[in-house]
């Protein structure tokens, strides 16, 4: 099969880049010929070309002789049906639509079925978008067996841990929850990901150094199966440690969520630390190394795409301006959130503007407050009216507090701003 993938950028090791990096490569092997648009190229793209694999940062580059279209984000996804016409696409949704614009589905004529990697995502979408249940199909993440060929073994008590997450810092409460809870239990805990500064391009060399991982979506699919004991946490709230009973669970949710929901506090997490026991964790590593490789992933992938192929004759009745309306609406609504993104930013540019113009207005006040107290401080110290003069250095001190102040309040407000 000829396939062009899309996705939105393969800059940094994120979970679409890198699930566009295992089944781009898988495919490959298999015999398929795979080419990849994207707007931000970058090391995931460099790793694909290594492969012999056709990157394009513009449709300009496409060439023909595309069988169909395998879309991620939405807008890649619009611009190559937009610049493939007759070809059949379809969908894969990674995220809620409705906590991001880019996971929106590209809604289109020739755009016939919508995959996502969970149950729970798959039931939310039918219900909110204009598209048949059974148009709406699931394939969950998989890991590549010989980036991840190690193990862990299991250790007699949790000493390390590690703190894997790309979005949340060392401000987020959920960071500071499970810090408090390694406290508690005597378990050293680091943190890595982009949001602590310290991005990990490759977890299989760093994850089988911990006991103890805290983690969410594919990076608890790729703890796990490297043999650590696992915590989901994020987004305020945890399934706690996570065991052979949480895997249909965690299959069902794309290992956001177990059996059970718990409070986020260092008192629930640090129980269940606590309670760990080493059989369970090990019996779940044993499964998901089993079940969800990348090789039966793509397996999945390839029986989407022979259904879709098997569909093309319902393009034959396509109406080329429905087709376009909908090219229309998708640019539209991408323009519209653009817009507003530009809107934000300059508003917030200029707030910081004007707050850095009074901080600079309260510096250069504070320093002729300054002159001028050293001035009376100076006609104080030889005796010239001296009565006069205490007053004068009375209120010089009152508006050199003042000026204090007021910097302070505008070096704040700057700091806010920025």
């Amino acid at each position: 099969m000829n396939i062009l993938w899309t996705n939105h950028g393969l800059a940094r090791p994120g979970g679409t880049e890198i699930v566009t990096r295992d089944c781009v490569t898988e495919l490959t092997r298999r015999g398929h010929r795979v080419e990849v648009l994207t707007s931000r190229p970058g090391v995931i793209a460099d790793e694909l070309r290594g492969h012999g694999v056709v990157i394009h940062e513009s449709p300009a580059t496409l060439g023909t002789g595309f069988d169909l279209i395998h879309g991620q984000h939405y807008l890649e996804t619009t611009v190559a049906l937009a610049a493939l016409p007759g070809v059949p696409a379809l969908f894969f949704c990674h995220g809620n639509p409705d906590r991001g614009w880019i996971e929106q589905p590209a809604i289109h004529p020739r755009c016939l079925r919508l995959i996502t990697n969970c149950d729970n995502l798959a039931h939310h979408l039918a219900r909110t978008l204009p598209m048949p249940r059974e148009d709406i199909g699931v394939i969950g993440n998989g890991y590549d067996p010989a980036r991840f060929p190690t193990v862990r073994p299991a250790p007699d008590r949790l000493r390390r841990g590690l703190f894997f997450h790309n979005t949340l810092t060392r401000q987020s409460p959920e960071w500071q929850v499970a810090e408090a809870a390694c406290q508690r239990c005597g378990i050293e805990l680091e943190a890595v990901g982009s949001g602590f500064g310290n991005p990990v391009p490759d977890p299989e060399r760093v994850l089988p150094g911990y006991d103890l991982v805290f983690a969410f979506g594919r990076s608890a699919l790729e703890s796990i199966v490297s043999g650590c004991a696992v915590v989901l946490i994020g987004l305020q709230r945890s399934a706690g440690l996570v065991g052979i009973d949480d895997l249909d669970a965690l299959e069902r949710s794309n290992f956001t969520r177990g059996r059970r929901i718990l409070e986020v506090t260092p008192e629930v997490i640090g129980a269940d630390l606590q309670a760990w026991q080493p059989e369970p964790a090990a019996a779940l590593t044993h499964a998901l190394r089993e079940t969800c490789t990348v090789e039966v992933m793509v397996g999945l992938l390839e029986d989407e795409y022979r259904g879709l192929l098997a569909r093309r004759g319902e393009l034959l009745a396509a109406d080329p301006a429905a087709e376009a309306r909908a090219t229309a609406l998708h640019l539209h609504r991408a323009w519209c959130h653009l817009a507003d993104s530009a809107t934000a930013a300059g508003s917030a540019a200029r707030a910081a503007q004007r707050a850095t113009e009074r901080r600079v207005l309260a510096e250069q006040q504070l320093a002729h407050a300054r002159q001028r107290l050293k001035v009376v401080e100076k006609v104080l110290q030889r005796g010239w009216f001296r009565r006069p003069a205490r007053r004068a250095v009375e209120r010089h001190w009152r508006q050199l507090e003042q000026a204090r102040a007021e910097r302070e309040r505008a070096h704040d407000d700057a700091e806010a701003d920025a």
